[in-house]
């Protein structure tokens, strides 16, 4: 669920449960009708409806979503925005895009809007994201982004992550440039739910002698909280960024992967390296996932 909303206009905080597209959107516990959320939270609506492949349905009374989990999140908050999916997507067709993938952590796509203009979005990893911003849209319009800025925002990332949020950014270019002098719109702070028989899982692994690991592409201090939900972890440092593990030898490599538990920020190619390691010391590696 997108429970939270980050601008450069300050904190929305957003209603509601699960896939169902019912809730609404709060300033300092006010509500904002979706007519008066501003020039800001917009874009980020049409971002998160038309940079993603996802689609919501309902079945049986029950709302669900065909994709990716995270883009239904950031659909059902469009929706409760007053920014339809359907609709918009028909509206603005897209013509180009360049799909996610674990080394540039961010997806772009190119759409041709009722104006015959052509409007470029990108969603992902917040560091990732403002990599490619030059300026950042406010309420008295677009603004230059400086290094200041830049590291405030990747400060409230790290904040919300380690509230166990997944942090997700935005950005949009009205000439159609994709990754590339864009325009920063905000955060979105995602809550995903442990399931419960998660922590009972890992438990009855360690009782039976199997050694649990997590890796995964989240901010280190979102899957540090994750970790530490279902008992993975016991101390911070249990949990490391895979990009600082980049530089070590083998040796060294190994020595950390024995005393790590969690791994984050983790690209396709530490996959590999960890299980390898791990088997190079004589252990027997089963892994889940992708």
């Amino acid at each position: 669920t997108a429970d939270i909303l980050h601008t450069a206009e300050g904190k929305l905080e957003i209603s509601g449960t699960g896939y169902t597209p019912e809730g609404a959107f709060f300033k300092n516990g006010e509500m904002v009708p979706p007519g008066l959320l501003g020039p800001v939270v917009g874009p980020i609506l049409r971002a998160s409806v038309l940079c993603s492949d996802a689609t919501l349905q309902k079945q049986d009374q029950e709302w669900t979503v065909l994709g990716d989990t995270t883009e239904g999140a950031i659909l059902v908050m469009a929706e409760k925005g007053g920014y339809p999916h359907v609709a918009l997507r028909q509206a603005n067709p897209r013509t180009d895009e360049k799909p996610f993938d674990s080394n540039r952590k961010m997806m772009s796509t190119l759409h041709e809007t009722e104006g015959g203009q052509f409007v470029a979005y990108t969603k992902g990893a917040p560091e990732s994201v403002l990599d490619v911003c030059t300026s950042e849209m406010t309420g008295q319009g677009e603004t230059p982004l400086s290094r200041k800025r830049k590291a405030g925002l990747l400060s409230l990332t790290e904040e919300m992550a380690s509230k166990g949020y997944r942090t997700l950014a935005f950005s949009v270019s009205p000439k159609g440039q994709m990754e590339r002098d864009m325009i920063f719109l905000g955060i979105v702070g995602i809550k995903d739910q442990v399931r419960p028989e998660a922590a009972k899982a890992v438990q009855c692994a360690r009782g039976a002698g199997i050694r649990t690991l997590m890796i995964t592409g989240d901010h280190r201090l979102t899957a540090l909280a994750v970790g530490r939900e279902v008992g993975l972890v016991r101390s911070e440092g249990e949990a490391v960024d895979c990009r600082h593990l980049d530089g070590l030898d083998e040796e060294d490599f190994a020595r950390a992967v024995a005393k790590t538990s969690v791994f984050a920020r983790a690209a396709p190619e530490h996959k590999v390296r960890i299980v390898s390691a791990l088997k190079d010391t004589g252990e027997i590696v089963a892994m889940t996932g992708d």
